[in-house]
């Protein structure tokens, strides 16, 4: 009865911690494809990369670009909405196409002084 008690916990704990993996970082996104011309760590510092979405759109779409001509394609199965999220690694613009929002200072309304 125990064995069958403590695998029904690992069973149901195993399911939890899959769910939550956090979003895989560049060196293991990227994998090399036949015209690879270098492995993918020499890749990386060729192309300048920056593992973070703060590096902003345009740089991830650069480095994007330089890694497919390197010969390398990104495995995106590791990212989705619930692990990207902050700084998050720069594979999670599928989710923020746009780049995150830099946060707007609010504006406040005055009350006009009474007469």
């Amino acid at each position: 009865m125990k064995k069958l008690i403590a695998g029904m916990i690992a069973a149901s704990v195993a399911g939890c911690a899959w769910y939550y993996q956090p979003a895989q970082p560049a060196r293991v996104m990227w994998e090399p494809t036949r015209q690879a011309k270098a492995d993918v760590d020499t890749a990386l510092e060729q192309c300048d990369f920056i593992d973070q979405m703060s590096a902003g759109v345009q740089k991830i779409q650069e480095q994007a670009k330089c890694m497919r001509d390197m010969g390398f394609e990104p495995d995106l199965s590791s990212y989705s909405p619930h692990n990207c999220y902050g700084n998050a690694p720069a594979g999670c613009i599928v989710y923020w196409p746009q780049g995150m929002a830099q946060p707007q200072p609010v504006k406040t309304k005055t009350v006009p002084a009474g007469d």
